[in-house]
């Protein structure tokens, strides 16, 4: 039986390939000797190297559940708040973690970790709770007294498979329903793909809304006042 082993040879000062012909006791040689590629030897093209396709998602459950309420929110960037206001706003949001810990732990929760990775959008939720032989219970918290509209879906866009998820303000907390999770996750996927697709038009979806247009960027709406 003979197998074929290719070989560069010079012809005219270029580089052509020849194919040769051995024995299968020569080829055994090459193999042993550590001559050689056994997709040489066999005459085949290499595999090409496959990689994983790279995930378009960008945006975060933070900047993704705004997006849901105006595709053309733009968020401003929180370094530009003044430094008192982002000094206050730091320990606020400690006072809530703290006192979602403190009614998490009345109502028969143990505290398992906080940072957690959770959700389909690359998010980080703040609180892990477990209760018992229940599932997880995963709680985003807010500084704010009560609880927003898109606070409530950035929450959902946390939620995974087999867990629990709960929002949580100051003086609020919600166990959204079921049909809600499904029904924010579901347009979420939806509005995160356009966005990748056809950053242009949606771009120009504006959808003004009072308590969200103070906290948007985006100076080419014309429904944005100025500072």
């Amino acid at each position: 039986m003979n197998r074929t082993i290719l070989e560069n040879e010079e012809d005219s000062g270029k580089i052509r390939k020849s194919v040769k012909e051995y024995s299968f006791a020569e080829t055994c040689g090459f193999i042993n000797q550590g001559k050689g590629d056994l997709r040489d030897i066999y005459n085949q093209n290499p595999d090409p190297i496959l990689t994983p396709p790279e995930s378009k998602r960008k945006l975060t459950p933070s900047i993704l559940c705004k997006k849901m309420f105006c595709p053309a929110f733009v968020p401003k960037p929180y370094s530009n708040e003044p430094l008192e206001k982002r000094q206050q706003y730091d320990v606020l949001t400690r006072m809530s973690v703290l006192k979602t810990i403190i009614r998490m732990t009345r109502m028969g929760f143990q505290f398992v970790e906080s940072e957690a990775p959770s959700g389909e959008f690359n998010g980080i939720v703040d609180l892990v709770f477990q209760r018992s032989n229940e599932p997880e219970t995963k709680v985003e918290v807010k500084s704010s007294k009560h609880l927003r509209p898109w606070d409530i879906v950035q929450g959902i866009l946390y939620h995974e498979s087999g867990t629990k998820i709960a929002i949580a303000s100051v003086n609020d907390y919600l166990e959204p329903d079921e049909w809600l999770i499904e029904s924010v996750q579901s347009a979420a996927h939806e509005l995160d793909e356009f966005v990748q697709e056809f950053p242009d038009e949606a771009a120009k979806i504006r959808l003004p809304h009072s308590r969200l247009c103070i906290k948007c960027a985006n100076t080419e709406c014309p429904f944005k006042k100025p500072n």
